[in-house]
């Protein structure tokens, strides 16, 4: 079975959990740490932010859809170095669309 296709509601955490996704407190402060419900940026379907990481979001998802909320950074004196984004991940499985995978640079 193709990685990510039996379960995208699942956490996976770098690895299958097989548990709901139940975030901490702690989680949601590291994750959500900027407003990105009002972000500089918005990508429907393509990358807006490089940087250093890989992005094998296509690899593991291929048939998803990719949202991406961006900030370019905030302290001029940081040169953008202190970028901010989230990237959503959906997927379909049984006509539904499902919040698959959740990454924050």
């Amino acid at each position: 079975m193709e990685r990510g296709s039996d379960r995208p509601h699942r956490a996976s955490a770098g690895r299958r959990s097989g548990g709901p996704v139940s975030p901490s407190s702690s989680t949601i402060k590291f994750v959500y740490d900027v407003d990105f419900a009002q972000p500089e940026g918005i990508g429907f379907g393509e990358v807006i932010g490089r940087g250093n990481t890989i992005n094998n979001i296509a690899e593991v998802w291929p048939q998803a859809v990719t949202i991406e909320c961006r900030f370019s950074g905030f302290d001029p004196r940081c040169a953008g170095m202190d970028r901010r984004s989230l990237r959503l991940v959906f997927a379909q499985k049984d006509g539904a669309w499902w919040a698959s995978s959740t990454t924050s640079r």
